[in-house]
């Protein structure tokens, strides 16, 4: 029997057992759809670059703030998706 996953659009990082893997800490791509934020891989990258979008390791190393209260996509990682954020608004 399949989980019934919920969004809650309020709070799209909440993390329970229908949108989140706890193991590999990566969020399930069901999950991923129903929120309607667009979903990239790895050959999106340049896109991703030139509009200022980071996942949060990728803002850590370049030392850029980023705004992590709310997703503007997903990143497609080999055991499901890391969300993304844009810059923080100065």
């Amino acid at each position: 029997m399949k989980k019934q996953i919920v969004v809650n659009f309020e709070n799209l990082l909440e993390k329970n057992s229908g949108s989140y893997n706890s193991y590999y800490k990566l969020y399930r791509a069901d999950y991923c759809r129903m929120t309607g934020l667009p979903m990239y891989s790895s050959k999106d990258f340049e896109y991703l670059e030139k509009n200022n979008i980071f996942s949060k390791t990728r803002a850590k190393k370049e030392k850029v703030e980023i705004d992590e209260t709310s997703p503007v996509g997903w990143y497609r990682m080999q055991t499901g998706y890391a969300p993304l954020f844009a810059l923080k608004a100065k």
